[in-house]
């Protein structure tokens, strides 16, 4: 594959990964975090600042996790919201067939279509590019 068609497909691919996703509100933060345990969370806190926890845990009433590194606990009373990202099984559906659909069409597009096979006429040893690979007249040169 030339560097461009790679670029294409980590584009691609990319995209179809964050497109598997879905951020939603959490209606009970301890409740979910101890239930989910995800790799990270949003949390608005009364300033209305949004951080990032990463690797959220509860202990009593306090949301702990890394915040841009460092360690961080947040009551549970300052959390004002919480949010999470989670597979969205409807979008992960379409990727999967879109990745099936896709892979069927370069599939076809590496074996060809017959067009540009070699051919040899019987009777005349010549080999030529196939005009019409259902003629009879020509065998193709495997």
């Amino acid at each position: 594959m030339n560097s461009r068609a790679t670029l294409l497909s980590a584009t691609c691919l990319a995209f179809a990964i964050a497109a598997c996703k879905t951020t939603h509100v959490v209606g009970y933060p301890a409740e979910y975090v101890s239930i989910h345990g995800p790799s990270h969370v949003w949390v608005t806190e009364p300033d209305k600042q949004t951080v990032e926890i990463w690797n959220p845990t509860i202990h009593g009433d306090t949301l702990a996790g890394f915040e841009a590194g460092q360690y961080d606990e947040i009551p549970l009373s300052d959390v004002k919201l919480m949010k999470a990202s989670e597979i969205n099984p409807g979008r992960t559906a379409l990727l999967a067939g879109g990745a099936a659909i896709g892979a069927a069409a370069i599939v076809a597009t590496l074996m060809g279509s017959g067009k540009g096979s070699t051919c040899i006429t019987p009777g005349t040893d010549f080999v030529t590019p196939c005009q019409d690979p259902n003629n009879p007249n020509t065998q193709t040169v495997h």
